[in-house]
């Protein structure tokens, strides 16, 4: 049987391989900490995934990964990477195993025991990874190019430049076509400094379907993206969020901050998410949650947690935002904006996912996953 995604409520980094950070679960009701699991060694780092019978993993940067069982509250097997430091949450497979990738460069397949089943090594594959994809293929992004990894092997089956620029966020259609999105790349013209956004938009057997750049003056960041239901791409960068159809042709686009006449940097947003009813929700490195519905304006703007930075958000199958700031803050807003919750974990956040049995996991910089229901 071919691999698949684990159907678990967060199988990996944004719910899906389309990164549209929607669970298929229900998420927390009340927002009180039902349990805490102390980790051993460092702080994680990111968000936890969920794997199909229930299990989290999590990783740390200096090359750890622990499978914990939530309902017991106990570590059940963990594995060291000597020498190298893992870049992204997991992505967790139907058969129980894991995927993860590292620096140096490479991309490593585990069982559901955490024991090796391939590692397949490459110093261009330490930024981006999404899959399964085409004929179960994970796509990896790097340093100016991306590839189609075997799930079965670790053998790459093609590679294809990427213009140069360094891919960040890698995102997959249903019908099996690749979106990646750039690092900004620096530029100096007639004196002035830019810096240039990129999306880039594969076919399944890796030819470049359509390219869309953006020029920016004096500001870096990377260009998030999501597939959307109807084949659409979407995009978003600094203050900026757009679509495009599937064909290439922009769909529609707007800037967050010039809208709103507030300053630019508070306006910069999350990965975006999708809600149920195809509106998006975005958060703001200003503190701010917005919902902009597919027909536009924005529906509604609120700071649940003050003036911090957000995390990125994270919705469940009702619809319900669940939102966090690294200082500790979490809170529950409702499709309206309402707060149905909020709570403070107590400790720095690194990353919150929908769990098992209507929970919330939260990683903290205390090397422990708080689980909230």
């Amino acid at each position: 049987m071919a691999l698949s995604l684990a159907q678990s409520p967060w199988p990996c980094d944004r719910a899906d391989a389309a990164a549209t950070g929607r669970s298929s679960a229900s998420g927390p009701k009340f927002g009180r900490v039902r349990r805490r699991i102390k980790l051993p060694h460092e702080e994680t780092y990111g968000p936890p995934v969920v794997t199909e019978s229930g299990d989290a993993i999590v990783t740390t940067r200096s090359g750890m990964a622990f499978r914990i069982d939530l309902a017991n509250g106990r570590l059940r097997d963990s594995v060291r990477l000597p020498g190298r430091k893992v870049v992204g949450p997991p992505i967790c497979l139907s058969d129980g195993g894991i995927v993860l990738y590292t620096e140096p460069g490479a991309v490593i397949r585990l069982d559901d025991r955490l024991a090796s089943i391939f590692t397949t090594e490459n110093d261009g594959w330490q930024l981006a990874l999404a899959g399964p994809g085409p004929d179960c293929g994970l796509v990896a992004a790097g340093l100016g190019d991306i590839y189609l990894i075997d799930l079965e092997s670790g053998i790459e089956r093609w590679h294809r430049d990427y213009r140069g620029n360094d891919g960040r966020h890698v995102a997959i259609h249903k019908n099996g076509n690749i979106a990646v999105g750039s690092f900004s790349e620096y530029s100096v013209s007639w004196g002035s400094e830019y810096y240039d956004f990129f999306l880039t938009t594969f076919a399944p057997d890796g030819s470049e379907r359509y390219v869309f750049s953006s020029e920016h003056g004096g500001d870096s960041g990377s260009c998030d993206v999501m597939c959307l239901p109807d084949g659409s791409t979407l995009f978003s960068y600094l203050d900026r969020i757009g679509a495009f159809n599937p064909s290439g042709g922009e769909a529609w686009s707007t800037s967050i901050g010039h809208d709103l006449e507030k300053p630019f940097e508070s306006w910069w947003v999350s990965a975006p998410a999708l809600l149920p009813s195809g509106a998006i929700l975005l958060t703001t490195a200003g503190g701010h949650v917005a919902i902009l519905p597919p027909s536009g304006p924005f529906a509604w703007i609120a700071k649940p947690l003050g003036e911090e930075q957000l995390l990125d958000p994270v919705i469940d199958a009702n619809g319900t935002c669940f939102v966090a700031s690294e200082s500790g803050g979490l809170a529950a807003l409702d499709r309206t904006g309402v707060i149905s919750f909020s709570l403070h974990i107590g400790s720095r956040i690194t990353g919150i996912a929908v769990g098992p049995a209507r929970s919330l996991l939260v990683t903290t910089g205390d090397k422990e996953i708080v689980i909230v229901e």
